[in-house]
């Protein structure tokens, strides 16, 4: 499936009015993102940068870029151009900044190194200490059939079954652990994010009181830190503000309950914090792509189509 809010921040990132993007959820712990970008501008100028988090952009070049410029954390890292088939690969706490300076057409690729870790461990896999980055432009032709084979379901994203991009996602993550697991070569900037037990504290105090007004100084006094040094570094660690992370685990929730089929809207919206069933639905409709009933309806359809009706009942 397709959510409104990855579009929306990638369109924006990389000033597009529109980059059809798919969602999987197949890691439990973060999504994996692909997304169409295209651009026919001869100078279409500089993306803005990512949010720096822990996590891997690898982009696939579906035609010649003749001009394009690369710096990570502020250094020029490439100005060569980029074939038809050539890929890059970096970590987002690099910071990438890239220039356009003649038409494009890429798929993006986004995985954390947190999904990485957990897909290995549900598939009992040895642990990678992060993605080697291979020469800018190499050509990887499993990653360019892969990304030419999604072209199609970018123009009908909204359509797309969830279970057909997690399997795309799987592929993906099992061919990168196999040809790029290594140290992450980036440059990455020293910074100052919450320790483990301030993560580890903070997680359960949002978990706990999801339907509650908690505020960052409760949280920042629990974790011994002051307010605004709280909120910074709870952004260098999850790379959103506690608000946005904290309305995320209540769509999270949401989607728990929804799948259960026996509250009502208003009761889920109460249990998971939002003030009313209009904010839950607004909320909801912005991070999923689809209103709190309408996303109901589709995963109950496909609990239908996939166990049938009597195991359902059981």
């Amino acid at each position: 499936m397709q959510s409104a809010y990855y579009v929306k921040q990638i369109a924006k990132r990389f000033h597009l009015p529109s980059t059809p993007t798919l969602v999987s959820g197949v890691a439990g712990v973060s999504p994996i993102l692909a997304s169409w970008l295209r651009c026919e501008v001869p100078d279409h100028g500089t993306a803005d940068p990512p949010p720096r988090v822990d996590a891997y952009t690898i982009q696939i070049a579906l035609r010649a870029i003749d001009s394009l410029e690369i710096r990570l954390l502020g250094r020029l890292a490439t100005s060569d151009p980029m074939p038809q088939g050539g890929i890059f690969l970096f970590n987002l706490e690099s910071n990438p900044v890239k220039t356009f300076h003649s038409s494009f057409e890429l798929v993006r690729f986004e995985v954390s190194q947190a999904a990485i870790d957990a897909l290995c461990s549900a598939s009992d896999e040895k642990p990678v200490t992060g993605l080697k980055r291979p020469p800018f432009g190499q050509k990887d032709p499993i990653l360019f059939h892969m990304a030419r084979a999604l072209v199609p379901s970018f123009g009908r994203a909204d359509e797309v079954d969830s279970l057909f991009f997690d399997q795309v996602a799987l592929a993906l993550h099992s061919h990168l652990i196999s040809t790029y697991a290594g140290p992450c070569v980036d440059p990455r900037p020293l910074r100052s994010g919450l320790t483990c037990w301030q993560i580890r504290r903070t997680t359960e105090m949002i978990e706990a009181n999801m339907a509650t007004d908690l505020t960052i100084g409760e949280i920042s006094r629990e974790c011994c830190l002051s307010p605004k040094h709280f909120a910074r570094a709870f952004r260098r660690t999850f790379g959103v503000p506690p608000y946005q992370w904290l309305q995320e685990r209540r769509v999270d929730r949401a989607q728990q309950l929804l799948r259960m089929n026996e509250m009502s809207l208003s009761n889920i919206a109460e249990a998971c914090g939002f003030t009313s069933q209009s904010h839950f639905t607004r909320v909801f409709t912005t991070i999923v792509g689809a209103s709190p009933g309408a996303w109901r309806r589709y995963m109950s359809h496909r609990a239908h189509i996939l166990l049938g009706p009597q195991q359902i009942r059981r």
